[in-house]
């Protein structure tokens, strides 16, 4: 049975009974009642009654599942993936399929790559991204898969994380390489060539159609933060903006036209904006869980999910009404600077956990000092600082946070 909990002033989002223990992933509903939830040891959830009650499904695998997908309330497929122990010590994905709403699972195995995304615009025609940029494509319903081309550039080798299609012809993925580049791949053909361009500083997971030309991408890690990234010319440009909210962005979630929410992983806080993604405020779970996926169906129905079988849904009874404060780090520490190698100009990230008088200093390869960037007392908190290193020359350089109890220090390297 389902059993509503108490709600205070803040509860936007009630946590529902678990159904299991393990860490939920990722989550799928095609209406306002069916969908699913897949998560680690192969587990599978499914609801048919707008999430009050979970009935598990049998994977056949003991591997975590990391993606789903249906196309209706039968037909639908999941990934995993597997290190195979041969001799020659190769990953393999593991594909499942369903033509029966889950009640079974057709395992079928593809050797060689790590596919993470996938994405399905009718029961025949889907699309499969995985690490080193490689994409595949169906057209018999995961029958047969064959690649399809996808250009050569620095980024374009990258891990894949998310794919989502505009129309028949027009789609992205996303991913990136964590501390190095976010990458979209964009196609304009349904899907047979892609193009990449890096867009951000760190892996791009999920992605959002407003129309054919304003997108949205979320992206970030737990060391760098949360990052919003868009366009308004349908991919030619983009616009990246670091939010200043600690927390690894994984799902992007429009409850409407002005109100997003999005899941920032292991620190068991989301974040969400109330004017389209032009501010942005961040709370814990109820329970301070972990939360990884979340999606809307409608404006009154809404879901995330997360660690040790946390499910939330969506409260439409309750505005929200103010935030809770950012949670103060747990120590300071010195970010690895972006870009590295830059020029001339470059942002550099720091943590404080209590109040300290900050030193923030740059030093050649030689250790003369010859740049302060900080030199006050600062409160706890996220900050952010930049160099603008036009006017020296190209080489490496060593920027070294200091505040009461702790030195850190990064290697910078300006290229010119």
């Amino acid at each position: 049975m389902f059993v509503t909990h108490g709600l205070n002033a803040q509860d936007n989002w009630i946590s529902l009974p678990k159904s299991t223990y393990q860490d939920l992933r990722k989550l799928y509903f095609v209406d306002s009642l069916h969908g699913w939830v897949v998560g680690d040891s192969g587990i599978i959830l499914k609801t048919t009654d707008a999430g009050q009650s979970w009935l598990r499904q049998e994977s056949g695998i003991t591997e975590g599942i990391l993606n789903i997908f249906m196309v209706n309330d039968v037909r639908g497929w999941a990934l995993s993936n597997r290190f195979a122990t041969d001799s020659n010590y190769t990953y393999y994905t593991i594909i499942l399929s369903t033509t029966n709403g889950g009640d079974t699972w057709l395992r079928r195995d593809y050797p060689g790559n790590v596919f993470r995304a996938v994405f399905f615009q009718d029961s025949v025609n889907g699309w499969l991204g995985g690490y080193y940029g490689v994409i595949v494509r169906t057209t018999d319903g995961g029958e047969t898969w064959s690649p399809v081309h996808v250009d050569s550039t620095l980024y374009s080798q990258f891990p894949i994380l998310n794919m989502k299609f505009f129309n028949d012809s027009y789609g992205y993925a996303v991913g990136g390489r964590l501390d190095f580049a976010g990458v979209a791949w964009r196609t304009t053909d349904a899907g047979e060539t892609w193009h990449s361009m890096a867009i951000g500083p760190e892996p791009v997971w999920d992605i959002h159609f407003v129309d054919s030309l304003n997108v949205y991408c979320v992206s970030g890690d737990l060391d760098f933060g949360a990052g919003l990234i868009n366009t308004t010319n349908a991919g030619v440009t983009w616009t990246y903006r670091y939010l200043e909210i600690w927390g690894e962005a994984r799902a992007l979630a429009f409850r409407n036209g002005s109100e997003i929410w999005s899941p920032l992983g292991a620190p068991g806080t989301y974040m969400f904006s109330l004017d389209s993604g032009r501010t942005w405020h961040d709370r814990y779970t109820v329970d301070t869980s972990a939360v990884f996926d979340a999606m809307f169906v409608n404006e009154n129905t809404g879901y995330m999910v997360g660690g040790r079988g946390t499910i939330l849904r969506y409260n439409p009874l309750n505005g929200v009404r103010g935030t809770r404060g950012r949670s103060v780090p747990s120590t300071a520490r010195l970010y690895q600077n972006f870009p590295n190698p830059f020029n001339p100009v470059t942002v550099i990230r720091y943590t404080l956990n209590v109040t300290s008088r900050v030193t923030l200093k740059v030093f050649d390869l030689l250790g003369r000092e010859v740049a302060v960037l900080v030199e006050e007392m600062k409160e706890s908190g996220e900050y952010v600082s930049s160099w603008d290193a036009r006017s020296f020359p190209s080489g490496v350089y060593f920027c070294r946070l200091t505040t009461g109890k702790y030195v850190g220090t990064t290697k910078m390297v300006l290229l010119k």
